[in-house]
């Protein structure tokens, strides 16, 4: 991943890449189950002396930021409609 990219990109390859990255993302199997799981690794780590490590506590309250924002985004979908959507989108493009 880059911060800045020299050559011009359409917002339909922005997006179709994001699709592509959650149609993957939703096919492992704990997808619904994403920020439960970490939080359950987060406090086994917490027991550990990494919690003295400023920089990577920080990393840890992001991932657990993406883990919830992730499964909060298609909690109200079934597995057939997310699998559909995705579908449909590629096939626009």
């Amino acid at each position: 991943m880059q911060k800045e990219n020299v050559n011009a990109t359409s917002s339909q390859a922005v997006m179709s890449a994001a699709v592509r990255y959650l149609q993957d993302t939703a096919r492992l199997s704990n997808f619904r189950t994403l920020d439960h799981d970490v939080h359950e690794l987060i406090e086994v780590l917490l027991m550990t002396d990494f919690v003295e490590e400023k920089e990577l506590r920080n990393k840890v309250v992001l991932l657990l930021r993406h883990a919830k924002y992730f499964t909060q985004a298609f909690e109200p979908f079934s597995d057939q409609e997310i699998k559909n959507s995705f579908a449909d989108y590629l096939q626009v493009e």
